[in-house]
């Protein structure tokens, strides 16, 4: 009786189980729709104007962001070099708490 028992259980479980899953699936939303891959012709922005002036604010771009780029490694020399001086004390003070061992020589 024990087994039956068992198997009456699982079945009701299974079943169960199908059950809801089934219910989800039913309430499961239709996907949106795909969106086209291009935009129309009339929607694409207007192309960046070419000739002397683009190239002008270009070269101005570039010289702007080397600018910045220069100003912020100066920052970062100065905390490595702050960085490396703390090294440095810490290493003296390291050095001086620890000395090395004197070894003699065997005569």
């Amino acid at each position: 009786m024990r087994r039956s028992a068992c198997g009456v259980l699982g079945a009701a479980l299974c079943l169960a189980v199908l059950a809801a899953a089934a219910s989800a699936r039913a309430q499961a939303t239709a996907p949106a729709p795909a969106k086209p891959a291009m935009p129309p012709a009339k929607a694409r922005p207007a192309a960046p104007a070419r000739g002397p002036d683009r190239l002008e604010k270009l070269a101005a771009e570039v010289v702007r962001s080397t600018r910045e780029y220069r100003a912020s490694l100066e920052r970062l020399l100065a905390v490595y070099e702050n960085q490396l001086s703390m090294a440095v004390q810490n290493l003296e003070v390291r050095r001086e708490m620890h000395p090395p061992p004197e070894l003699g020589l065997r005569e």
